[in-house]
């Protein structure tokens, strides 16, 4: 039995706390004193207390809202589920309410899952300048340190001479790894240009008629 062992027990035999439990050197270590009845008893109480029932194996003895501090993942953990003894070891986030809502408590776990997944979904911007050195340019390089920030979402927003061209006429290269954007407007010699590549989770490319 591998310890510390905080588990709340109440054998027969009386409890071997240098071997079975593990001293801290603290004074609980001789709380209560030998010759009171089931002393042993008592101090494994108040142990088990005071450490969250901190072991390496499933407390013996709980309840439905029973803490207990894993020490395999060092993580605290709590008795949830059906029933008096409930049914389940749950990580404390999930009982951890951060809003009522009429649907429900919103848990700490929910939220970081949430959270977890907008923030995977941030991706960075990436932007670069130049000019047309020959006239008829169909395409735009993409700088090599620019290429490993290109993802599915990405899309090309280009300005020529100061006026953005229709997101629609730009497209990025397919590949593994784009190195160029095509253009449907080629450029003339000396053009100007800006590119901006951002992430776009919704891109209609269809006309949107006004009017």
């Amino acid at each position: 039995m591998a310890i510390p062992d905080n588990r709340l027990r109440l054998p027969g035999p009386l409890i071997d706390f240098t071997n079975d439990v593990g001293l801290t050197g603290q004074q609980h270590d001789t709380y209560p004193a030998p010759g009171q009845a089931r002393y042993d008893w008592a101090r494994m109480s108040f142990i088990a207390l005071l450490a969250n029932q901190a072991s390496y194996d499933v407390p013996l003895n709980y309840r439905l809202g029973t803490p207990w501090f894993d020490l395999n993942t060092m993580t605290l953990k709590i008795r949830t589920g059906s029933g008096v003894a409930g049914s389940d070891w749950s990580p404390f986030s999930d009982v951890i309410s951060l809003e009522h809502t009429s649907s429900g408590d919103l848990t700490l776990s929910a939220w970081y899952a949430t959270a977890a997944a907008a923030l995977a979904s941030i991706r960075p911007q990436s932007t670069y300048s130049g000019r047309a050195v020959n006239d008829d340019v169909d395409n735009i390089p993409i700088p090599l340190s620019v290429q490993t920030a290109i993802y599915a979402e990405t899309r090309p927003f280009v300005w020529v001479n100061g006026l953005l061209v229709d997101p629609r006429d730009v497209q990025i290269d397919p590949g593994v790894c784009p190195t160029k954007l095509n253009l449907v407007h080629h450029l003339a010699l000396n053009d100007r240009f800006t590119v901006l590549l951002t992430n776009i989770s919704n891109f209609v490319s269809g006309d949107v008629l006004a009017g």
